[in-house]
């Protein structure tokens, strides 16, 4: 401060008073001392949270109480001779406090997060996990952790968290999951980075280092790259593939596709995902001569046996061709196609055309 600038009256910046006063650490008392170490573990409250506390210096011999947020340092050394205790005297000062004890309560975020890919696909399961530690001398209880997604335009997608009352001993740790079975399929084209964030807050006012009543105590981040849905496929067996049979009778094509995309395919159709059906091609969606009704979904569609086909996975493909038909050489052309009216999913014909060549 500027010269006077506390003191202007006087010309001064300090005065030989109890007004202006300097902590020296090399002096010390056995009598304050000894009370700091028998308070050390105390904390005081109002309505969860640390109390800040004022002080004045007040008139000797005045135990009053002016304000209800002031204590006064000559009141203090009054009600002390009064043989009064020293949380008594905060509650005298100070309205509607709590004192009690503090505790070593220290549960954060350790490790994670383990996920099921760095460059998920996007509307395809996902699968992360966190561990929690307690680094603190409590038996503690995670109450608020939350996981969620960020996307490149600011998208929030929740995956959840926990909120388990199974205390965690001191030293213990908890790993936690999350999953969902279609990321961010709730946003429509959002390739790009994600950002996975998982928080846990302290909600029950403990205090713990690092780990303030009520604000995050901790948190992690880990950056995903989601990618787009891609289709391919490759014909893994075709029993049948070149059959003869006589008018009038049937018989059964048995066909077998691998999963060569990054994306699963679904015998049905739903607002998140459209259907992996085999199509009829050479023209595409053509209607064919050979179909059954009750074996086939449609003139031109035949569904896959499974419910659903991972990345990797083979699908089968079961029906019949129809003996209705002249006698002669045919050549019976399929495909995979992506049939339905989800958002970002592609529709259209993909993967290896398959041919059947039934002679009647």
């Amino acid at each position: 401060m500027n010269r006077g600038g506390k003191w202007p009256s006087l010309g001064a910046d300090v005065i030989d008073s109890q007004c202006d006063q300097v902590y020296n650490p090399a002096v010390s008392y056995a009598s304050t001392d000894r009370a700091v170490d028998e308070t050390w573990n105390q904390r005081m409250t109002r309505d969860g949270y640390i109390h800040v506390a004022f002080y004045r210096a007040g008139t000797r011999d005045d135990g009053a109480s002016y304000d209800n947020d002031i204590m006064y340092q000559w009141g203090t050394e009054y009600w002390a001779r009064q043989g009064k205790t020293w949380d008594w005297i905060l509650q005298h000062y100070y309205d509607n406090i709590e004192i009690s004890a503090t505790t070593d309560a220290n549960l954060r975020l350790s490790a994670g997060p383990v996920v099921s890919s760095a460059t998920p696909t996007w509307g395809e399961p996902f699968r992360a996990s966190f561990t929690v530690h307690s680094y603190g001398t409590q038996t503690m209880q995670l109450k608020e952790l939350y996981v969620k997604l960020r996307g490149p335009g600011g998208q929030d997608a929740d995956l959840g968290g926990d909120n388990n009352a199974t205390l965690i001993p001191p030293g213990a740790s908890r790993t936690i999951r999350v999953s969902t079975p279609t990321l961010a399929a709730s946003f429509p084209r959002a390739y790009g980075t994600w950002t996975l964030t998982a928080t846990y807050r302290d909600p029950g006012g403990l205090i713990s280092p690092g780990l303030p009543a009520g604000a995050s105590g901790t948190a992690t981040t880990r950056a995903l790259n989601v990618v787009a849905p891609r289709h391919a496929s490759s014909l893994v067996s075709l029993n049948n593939a070149g059959p003869s049979y006589y008018e009038g009778t049937t018989r059964d094509i048995r066909m077998q596709l691998r999963n060569d995309g990054n994306t699963t395919w679904r015998r049905s159709a739903s607002l998140q995902h459209n259907a992996t059906r085999l199509a009829t091609d050479s023209p595409l969606n053509r209607q064919s001569r050979f179909y059954m009704a009750g074996h086939w979904l449609s003139a031109s569609r035949v569904q896959m046996v499974e419910a659903t086909i991972p990345p990797g996975g083979t699908a089968t493909f079961v029906f019949r061709l129809s003996g209705n038909v002249a006698p002669g050489a045919y050549t019976e052309s399929f495909r995979l196609v992506y049939d339905g009216q989800a958002a970002n999913k592609y529709a259209g014909p993909y993967g290896t055309s398959v041919t059947v060549s039934p002679g009647c």
